[in-house]
């Protein structure tokens, strides 16, 4: 199959939400943004080897009280300032794509395609 058709197709599917977070601590393996609701972000910077192409980051949502959650491997794009994740659909079992777009050299990332912090603003 195409691959241009492939990604055309992802995009369709990919929703128009989009949420922003801002940086708010940076250490040495990993950044945390925050949300303007208080959800946590943690990006983690890959350091393991691959027998494939390997993500850049691991994507995790913060929880308190509990252990950060895994959402998605971020794999890098043509735009060095963008990359791309999945999360599965639990009731379809579809791949649901979605894009990091980092802003301002970091200090601000966005995700389209999903909505990490239920529709709450």
């Amino acid at each position: 199959m195409n691959s241009r058709y492939l990604e055309s197709t992802a995009n369709q599917r990919m929703s128009k939400h989009e949420d922003s977070y801002r940086l708010v601590a940076q250490q040495p393996t990993s950044n945390v943004y925050s949300h303007p609701n208080g959800g946590k972000l943690i990006l983690v910077k890959v350091n393991r080897t691959y027998t494939r192409k390997p993500p850049t980051y691991y994507l995790k949502r913060s929880i308190k009280g509990s252990k950060p959650e895994y959402i998605s491997g971020l794999f890098p794009t043509a735009n060095p300032t963008e990359f791309s994740g999945d999360i599965k659909d639990p009731n379809t079992g579809m791949k649901n794509m979605f894009k990091v777009c980092f802003h301002e050299g970091g200090d601000r990332l966005t995700i389209e395609g999903i909505d990490l912090e239920g529709g709450r603003a």
